[in-house]
């Protein structure tokens, strides 16, 4: 009687498993960017004079080291380093278009360091009482620029994709962050899926996360148009 009791109770705990199995295993949907969007994002970020593998582009990091030091208050470093990270971006993608991978690697750690700085002086900001809002409105504003840039790194070449993911999970601190003051925000950015389902396959199965198969493919390609800077 104990051995069919324990049979039954096994075949309900095995049962009770399998639907939650199927749902955390399932994929995760991203839409392809346009071409048009990503043209978008491109005028709306900041002009790009050297790429990062120019021999003159020191005198850019410098020119913005210096632009940043005299930012008065926490709130505007923090904005300007947001749209720093926004430039790296738009350098990176304009790198992987000429072919310099190795160079858009280096760049997404860049947008990585940047986009911390940014979340420091938010907090130190928001500790100092300093008014955040222009800032807390534009950065919620111009981040779905990011996410169509990240989003198209990662279907663009398969080489990039452990790094994009890096930089996806700090795209997903910045808009914590910014939720944490814009409540809601978070809810607009279909691809911090992918680092919900990094998370779960860390925790569950082994510490890579998976790219959904719909990122794997590969997407229509597209030249969107250049812009002259």
């Amino acid at each position: 009687m104990r051995l069919i009791s324990a049979c039954f109770s096994l075949i309900l705990l095995v049962s009770s498993l399998i639907p939650v199995q199927g749902f955390a295993q399932s994929p995760v949907e991203i839409k392809e960017v346009t071409g048009g969007q990503i043209n978008e994002a491109l005028a709306k970020t900041v002009p790009i004079r050297f790429l990062p593998s120019h021999p003159l582009y020191f005198l850019i990091t410098l020119k913005e080291s210096i632009t940043r030091f005299f930012k008065p208050s926490s709130a505007e470093r923090s904005e300007f380093d947001f749209i720093l990270s926004g430039k790296r971006l738009k350098e990176t993608y304009m790198l992987i278009e000429a072919g310099e991978l190795d160079a858009a690697l280096e760049n997404l750690n860049r947008y990585n360091s940047r986009i911390g700085k940014m979340i420091e002086q938010l907090e130190k900001a928001r500790s100092q009482n300093q008014d955040i809002g222009k800032q807390i409105a534009f950065i919620s504003e111009s981040l779905k620029n990011h996410e169509i840039f990240l989003i198209y790194f990662l279907r663009e070449n398969d080489e990039l994709k452990q790094d994009v993911i890096g930089a996806v999970e700090s795209f997903k601190s910045a808009v914590l962050t910014i939720n944490a003051v814009n409540p809601g925000i978070k809810d607009r950015f279909t691809i911090l899926l992918i680092t919900n389902e990094s998370s779960e396959e860390n925790s569950n199965v082994s510490p890579s996360p998976n790219i959904s198969p719909s990122l794997n493919e590969a997407s229509p390609s597209f030249k969107p148009k250049r812009i002259i800077l």
